[in-house]
């Protein structure tokens, strides 16, 4: 009895486990051929070989039982894994589906900012601007002039923040560090061009600021790698007591 339960278990185990079906067929029918047929064969009776047919295919049902019953177990175990992947596909989907929302969002959004908000601000500067011009009273000229300048930072800081709406569905907190006036260096160095760097400006001015004077030198070497190949290029920072800059200049293109 032991030996038979053992080998009834060895079948679930196998059906369990393997894919290979005729593995699992032959191995039923040597479970029922080793426990039906009598040996050695010559000694059995016409009246025995029958009982032993019928003795033969009871055992074989006997052993087909743990291998379907293995059978299902695996297929079970197999649709849980499929239910799993199709879950997670269908997670990843919806996380498509939301950032694909959140990307046309972000970019009306930014449009929206860039056609309206920026267009307004700009008035307000070029009215101060001609306000500060115009005005005889100091008081007046004085506050045109922090308007303005006010202004045309809030005009920056909205730019920024219509690149950063424009990003392509990164998270805020994945975005690179903005340059400032310290990347610079590594701006002409890494040009592709023979490009030289003077001068200096204070550490003091404004983030806005310091973006935009990278990009104007970023835009001016790309300009002079594009249009004047061969061509060195001379950035010069300058500033005076309320005024500062950068000139961008290059030789005749080889």
């Amino acid at each position: 009895v032991d030996i038979v339960f053992a080998s009834l278990a060895a079948l679930f185990t196998l059906a369990e486990r393997s894919r290979d079906r005729r593995l699992l067929v032959a191995s039923a029918f040597l479970f029922a051929a080793a426990s039906a047929v009598p040996w050695p064969l010559g000694n059995v009776g016409s009246h025995d070989r029958a009982w032993t047919l019928i003795y033969f295919f009871y055992t074989l049902a006997t052993a087909a039982a743990p291998v379907l019953l293995g059978q299902l177990v695996q297929a079970r175990r197999d649709l849980a894994h499929r239910l799993t992947e199709i879950e997670t596909a269908r997670e990843h989907e919806r996380l498509l589906h939301s950032q694909a929302v959140l990307a046309r969002e972000r970019a009306q959004l930014a449009r929206e900012m860039h056609d309206v908000v920026s267009h307004q601000v700009s008035l307000i500067a070029v009215q101060a601007g001609a306000l500060q011009v115009a005005a005889k009273d100091p008081h007046f000229k004085e506050g045109a002039r922090t308007i303005r300048s006010l202004s045309v930072d809030t005009l920056d800081e909205l730019r920024h923040m219509v690149a950063l709406l424009r990003a392509s569905g990164g998270r805020v907190g994945e975005l690179t560090p903005q340059p400032t006036l310290a990347d610079l260096h590594k701006l002409v160095s890494t040009s592709g061009i023979e490009a030289t760097l003077t001068g200096e400006l204070p550490s003091a001015i404004a983030t806005p600021a310091q973006r935009a004077l990278y990009r104007t030198v970023q835009e001016s070497l790309t300009n002079v790698r594009k249009h004047a190949p061969g061509a060195a290029a001379t950035v010069h920072l300058w500033h005076s007591d309320d005024r500062f800059g950068v000139t961008v200049t290059n030789n005749a293109p080889t």
